[in-house]
């Protein structure tokens, strides 16, 4: 490798690495200010009970794909339940190698297209946002949204890099399963980048041929012996049709009943996706026809004129995601431009993947409560938009096109940081951003930290049970908010530890037939109004808790007992099946 390129190949790494210590800062950072409990409880409690030696789909019910619970899982098998390795160091690590991956993705992008010193300075720029956007950063706990964005970086990044290294048999193998693997962490997110990435590169094969055709078939061939090994490894665990029963059957009927392109995408205004595509066409128009350096500049401010408006009223909490739709339609514009100057066709496709990916995202809760964690695809689009803007613009007007990309994603820092330190995504729980912060003094959850009264409150409830409930007693904690089992390190003999619609595999009557099989011998409620989520009026809570809370059976001796308050303790009533009382 020449000095020139060595020299430049070092100097990107020390930015991307710089890039990635400062997300995981920013993650860290924000572990020490927001714990959203609901979340957190939901992926660490399952996990426990994976540890200690149940098998989802087999064992208990669960809607999502097993991924982020099973990686939590090994961590509490390996390293015990501590808070600071399952959650704070992991969101950061994986947060640092999200804007890791997205920044060498870029690079690869825009090598050649760029001089490249100004290249890695255009990098740099499109990747400065995810600084405060990277996967965890908004949602700063381990969920199954940001691990798919990182599973779907590591597919991106490795297919580019099987392109540049033409298709050698070691890339191809090694793509076709981490093309699968986001299957494995969410479906929607999964399917829709697997199949979407079959498609790109089985197009680009059908026009490039040669290599690329040979290569394909080898990228096929490994992602249908990765499908058939999970399904092989998956009908040994737990049944193939268990599997599909949950994850798909039970899974859609909760989601897909309400699902819409709309919905997907939200309320946006119309007119500013408008305004931002005629700015785009037209400032790059102006770059790439101007005769003078007047109309040239007048051509960058009118491609970063929607980001101004974006900045201008960055206080507002949905001006940054504004971007989402806009960036979405320009990529694929940009794809289109690319695709008629002769460029590759597998990244003139990229926008597409791109879209398709983030639109099934979106379909859970859509853009506003599911872009968390993909917003490195959107710099990915950026990147494509970047090219072709380089494209149509000559070599004098190089650094003014650089600037118009550059300059428009760094205006997205003040929204972006603005966002985060807000909590804005957090608009479910309580005393985001005000109130006095407390630490936790439980042992394995030192280093979670909220305002309020919530975690006082969970340590309380935390402590009764160590000293009052024996683990060989199943216990239901309704509706599941804290991560009582993971403190402890027990595990759970209720197959619920969520009571959410997304979370709640059972019906109300299979709820109640649970409560009388499993012989739960204790039930712990908490008051809504001490939940740091914030529930509103919940029927199926209502619903669910009257079925079992309702439960009488003989116990102890006695021919009929039922649930009894025998305390209360950090904003939860304590109920024991006891002997009914008579008169």
């Amino acid at each position: 490798m020449p000095s020139e390129d060595l020299r430049s190949h070092r100097t990107g790494l020390v930015a991307g690495a710089a890039l990635a210590a400062a997300a995981a800062a920013v993650v860290g950072w924000q572990t020490r200010r927001v714990a959203p409990l609901w979340d957190l409880s939901y992926v660490v409690n399952t996990a426990t009970r994976i540890a200690h030696g149940d098998v989802p789909y087999r064992d208990f019910g669960m809607l999502h794909a097993p991924g982020t619970f099973v990686v939590q899982a090994v961590l509490i098998r390996v390293f015990g339940a501590h808070y600071w390795i399952n959650v704070v160091a992991y969101t950061m690590v994986v947060s640092g190698a999200s804007v890791a991956l997205t920044f060498a993705i870029v690079r690869m992008l825009l090598r050649g297209v760029f001089d490249d010193a100004i290249g890695l300075w255009v990098s740099v720029a499109l990747c400065l946002p995810l600084v405060f956007l990277s996967t965890h950063a908004i949602l700063p706990v381990p969920f199954y949204d940001g691990d798919v964005g990182l599973a779907v970086l590591v597919g991106l990044c490795c297919a580019l890099a099987t392109r540049r290294h033409a298709y050698l048999p070691v890339w191809c193998w090694a793509l076709g399963p981490l093309l699968v693997a986001p299957i494995l962490f969410k479906q929607n997110v999964g399917i829709a980048f697997f199949v979407l990435m079959h498609l790109a590169l089985a197009v680009s094969a059908l026009r490039e041929r040669g290599d690329a055709m040979r290569g394909y078939r080898l990228i096929l061939l490994s992602s249908l012996a990765a499908i058939a090994a999970v399904a092989c490894v998956l009908q040994l665990a737990v049944g193939l049709h268990a599997y599909v029963h949950w994850t798909v059957s039970v899974a859609g009927s909760r989601r897909l009943t309400t699902v819409t392109g709309p919905f997907a995408f939200g309320p946006y205004a119309t007119w500013f996706e408008a305004f931002a595509l005629a700015a785009g066409i037209g400032g790059t128009a102006l770059l790439a026809r101007g005769r003078n350096a007047v109309v040239r500049v007048a051509g960058v401010a009118a491609f970063v004129s929607p980001l101004v408006v974006v900045v201008s009223g960055y206080t507002r909490t949905a001006e940054l995601l504004r971007v989402w739709p806009m960036t979405l339609v320009l990529g694929v514009a940009a794809g289109l431009v690319l695709t008629l100057r002769g460029r590759p066709v597998f990244e003139a496709l990229l926008p597409i993947v791109m879209m398709g990916t983030v639109f099934a995202a979106f379909l859970s809760q859509g853009y506003v409560g599911s872009s968390y964690g993909v917003w490195p695809l959107l710099v990915i689009d950026g990147a494509v938009v970047a090219w072709a803007v380089r494209e149509v613009v000559d070599s004098r007007t190089e650094v003014l096109a650089a600037c118009a990309a550059g300059l428009g994603a760094v205006l997205l820092v003040v929204p972006a940081f603005h966002y985060v330190s807000t909590n804005s995504r957090l608009y479910y729980i309580r005393d985001a951003t005000s109130g006095p912060l407390a630490r936790s003094r439980t042992g394995s959850l030192r280093g979670l930290s909220n305002r309020g009264p919530f975690v006082p409150n969970m340590d309380a409830v935390v402590a009764y049970v160590k000293t009052h409930i024996p683990a060989r007693d199943p216990m239901i904690v309704f509706p599941g908010e804290d991560p009582v089992y993971y403190a402890l390190d027990r595990r759970p003999l209720f197959p619920v530890v969520t009571f959410d619609t997304t979370a709640n595999a059972y019906s109300t009557a299979e709820l109640r037939r649970l409560t009388v099989d499993r012989r739960v011998k204790w039930m712990l409620v908490q008051s809504p109004s001490t939940m740091q989520f914030i529930s509103g009026s919940d029927r199926k809570w209502d619903e669910w808790l009257a079925a079992m809370q309702g439960v009488q059976r003989a116990c102890d001796g006695a021919p009929r007992c039922s649930f009894q308050p025998v305390a209360n303790v950090g904003g939860y009533t304590v109920m024991e099946l006891r002997a009914a009382r008579v008169g």
